[in-house]
């Protein structure tokens, strides 16, 4: 995966209003994180509208800082992935297993579905660098060893296999994701971004995912889910919880409260028929589980 090129570099700088290092250190390296989560808004739109996803710097760039848009985890990590590496950061790529819906005590393996970047400071530190994710933000660049408070990372296995958790409120932890311990590729990223964007059993294909960390610099993340918007507060307290009625109210939040610039004719238009689609597949689906509850079979 190549850097991205000086000019590139310089614009994706002024789009996050952000400063150029003097040298990369692990300090700017938290605040770029904090001002992209703020700026640049993880969103499945493209791949919910089934259009085709390219993962070329330029494609992604321009989507970003041109159109106004975001992405989902294999365009931003990459992104921002390549604007590291302008910056003199040394990285390496990793994928992970997602596991916030699974049991902890479940033995199943889930899919390798996600990206995240593996950065090597100058003292040899290692961090998991992550501006992809939609649930909640991994707002600082986590140590592999070492306090990575709000968060935890530990080692599972003697192959340096790598959990994230998130804490859950009541002093326990849930495992976030797992991260394989081999560095990958770019081009094999191009596979797992086929099945995610294309494959009819594909999450993202199937729902609407949005989320960012909140521009008003109060540290609230912010996440739509199908039609069911939350904002927590950095404490994970919930803030403010609503339900969209209607495609009106979700493309209305999406430009609001996520800053996502929508062409009406290129991205509204298709975009309304396919939320309201989604919107009756979901009420279908809760009638029926009502009904399952109400009248069961005998």
């Amino acid at each position: 995966m190549e850097p991205l090129s000086d000019q590139c570099a310089a614009s994706y700088l002024e789009y996050l209003r952000a400063c150029k290092p003097t040298e990369p250190t692990l300090d700017y390296l938290d605040r770029l994180i904090k001002v992209h989560l703020e700026r640049v808004t993880f969103e499945n739109l493209d791949v919910l509208l089934e259009r085709r996803v390219s993962l070329d710097a330029e494609a992604v760039f321009g989507k970003v800082t041109g159109r106004g848009r975001g992405g989902y985890c294999f365009e931003l990590n990459s992104l921002f992935g390549r604007l590291l590496r302008a910056l003199g950061y040394s990285l390496s790529l990793r994928a992970a297993r997602l596991r916030l819906t699974t049991p902890d005590d479940s033995a199943k393996r889930t899919r390798l579905s996600h990206m995240v970047l593996l950065v090597e400071l100058a003292d040899g530190d290692r961090y998991i660098v992550d501006v992809g994710m939609a649930t909640c933000g991994l707002h600082r660049a986590l140590p592999v060893a070492g306090d990575a408070t709000p968060f935890r990372v530990r080692i599972l296995d003697a192959l340096n296999t790598f959990e994230v958790a998130v804490p859950t409120g009541d002093g326990g932890w849930k495992a976030f994701y797992v991260v394989e311990p081999y560095d990958l590729d770019w081009l094999d990223f191009g596979t797992l971004h086929w099945y995610s964007s294309t494959h009819p059993d594909s999450s993202m294909r199937r729902l609407l995912l949005v989320g960012r960390r909140s521009p008003r610099g109060d540290g609230c993340w912010l996440r739509l889910m199908n039609d069911r918007f939350v904002r927590w507060s950095p404490t994970g307290g919930v803030v403010d919880r609503r339900v969209m009625k209607d495609e009106n109210e979700i493309l209305e939040i999406l430009r609001d409260e996520f800053g996502l610039n929508l062409s009406a004719a290129d991205d509204e238009a298709p975009l309304r028929i396919r939320l309201r689609e989604l919107l009756e597949n979901l009420r279908l689906g809760q009638n029926l589980f009502l009904k399952k509850l109400l009248w069961p079979e005998v």
